[in-house]
């Protein structure tokens, strides 16, 4: 039946009028607001004995009763009306839109927390040590799922805590220091996994590692990751611009240098720091070699490299593509050409992180002296490896190596310090 001319008779039932409309959209787009209206304007000509409101009500007020009783607030993807609507959403209190996680469906939690069921989300929460009631410094009480579900979708999108009170009921100061303080819980629980654990990265995981590189089409047998490092856009500070300030991207921004290895993981990631320093640079600040020196081996003792751009140089544990004065031969340049392509494996690690989580992509957003900027970045990361142990990457796909277990990555601070 189509909306505009639908007639309505007085001897026809409320069941029969609503039975013939078509199902109502999960966000209410201008079509469906005017089918609402439609219904609403019958139903006072027809049988308004059957309405609970009064009819001196505007038509603002029928509609948005009518909406709201209508719709479960936990089958909507965003929130109830949009912003640029004229029935305005502040008039239910907060307590009546509050998000129950347990009615969230699967959808909901996907678009909004990037991982697919609650129940993955639920593992993840079990596996990170989130408490099952996480209180924050005003005991402002949420579930564990719910506090992580609000962590994760404020990472998961650009977007204003205005925007996350709609979506949660919860008061935007609530929401923000829920975000910092479990964030800075599990930064300050989980910041050992950002370094290089020679118990993770036994000389058996490594030699896999340069085996399915090896497979790949790499033409050496001792390549365990590739390294890099990627600029994050910020907004431009009040002070100090000019030590923040890339001029390569010619943008005010913070650096992160990481391994990716071909399971999909970015292993050991060291940062942040000031954006107008280098690579070699950000290399010797973090003082990993003297660690792959003595960690980076196969089990027959051989030394393993990692692979880098010219940038870094070649050392006793990096190796990067051939360079010197006059023609490169066949060999050499068909040596840098497959290593290349295979280089990329990290420029996907890193697009595969502010694809999940863009809000680490959006530099209006990241403003020093106001956000833990760096803290969010490589809590992004953290959240990107667990969701490829879970569902897998494309770097893992290509080398046709797959992640590790979820408990065998979150190994605790206490396990994971460096064998005597």
């Amino acid at each position: 039946m189509s909306a505009q001319n639908a007639t309505f008779d007085s001897d026809t039932t409320i069941e029969n009028i609503l039975a013939e409309l078509p199902p109502a959209p999960a966000v209410f787009a201008p079509e469906s607001l005017l089918v609402a209206a439609e219904v609403v304007s019958s139903l006072i000509e027809s049988e308004p004995a059957s309405l609970d409101f009064s009819l001196d009500k505007s038509t603002s007020d029928v509609v948005l009763q009518a909406l709201e009783q209508s719709i479960p607030l936990n089958d909507l993807s965003g929130p109830l009306i949009p912003r640029h609507s004229h029935l305005n959403i502040n008039r239910v209190p907060l307590q009546e839109r509050r998000v129950d996680f347990t009615e969230m469906s699967d959808t909901w939690c996907r678009l909004v927390t990037r991982f697919d069921t609650k129940s993955d989300l639920t593992k993840v929460r079990i596996a990170l040590g989130v408490p099952e009631t996480f209180s924050t410094s005003r005991r402002e009480r949420f579930t564990g799922n719910e506090a992580l579900a609000v962590l994760l979708s404020r990472l998961a999108y650009p977007c204003r805590l205005s925007d996350l009170q709609l979506r949660w009921g919860r008061s935007e100061t609530a929401l923000s220091r829920c975000i910092n303080e479990l964030g800075e819980l599990l930064f300050h629980q989980w910041k050992h996994l950002f370094e290089f654990r020679p118990l993770f990265y036994t000389p058996e995981r490594l030699s896999h590692y340069a085996a399915c590189i090896k497979a790949a089409g790499s033409p050496l047998d001792d390549i365990w990751g590739f390294i890099d490092g990627t600029i994050i856009d910020i907004c431009r500070p009040e002070t100090d611009q000019e030590i923040v300030y890339n001029g390569y991207k010619k943008h005010h921004a913070l650096k992160f240098q990481a391994v990716a290895t071909p399971d999909g993981l970015l292993g050991p990631i060291f940062g942040p720091v000031e954006g107008r320093r280098a690579d070699a640079g950000m290399l010797e600040m973090s003082g990993v070699e003297a660690m792959w020196l003595s960690h980076a081996r196969a089990p027959n003792g051989q030394q393993l490299f990692v692979y880098g751009d010219p940038a870094y140089g070649v050392s006793d544990t990096i190796i990067s593509n051939v360079r010197r004065l006059g023609n490169l031969s066949e060999h050499e340049r068909e040596f840098n050409r497959r290593m290349s392509k295979l280089r990329q494996s990290i420029e996907w690690g890193f697009g595969h992180v502010v694809n999940i989580f863009g809000f680490v992509d959006y530099n209006k957003g990241l403003k020093l002296g106001l956000q833990p900027v760096g803290q969010l970045y490589l809590l992004s990361v953290l959240f990107t490896n667990i969701h490829t142990i879970l569902y897998g990457s494309e770097v893992s796909h290509k080398f046709q190596c797959p992640p590790p277990s979820l408990s065998h990555f979150l190994t605790p601070r206490k396990h994971a310090q460096t064998p005597m």
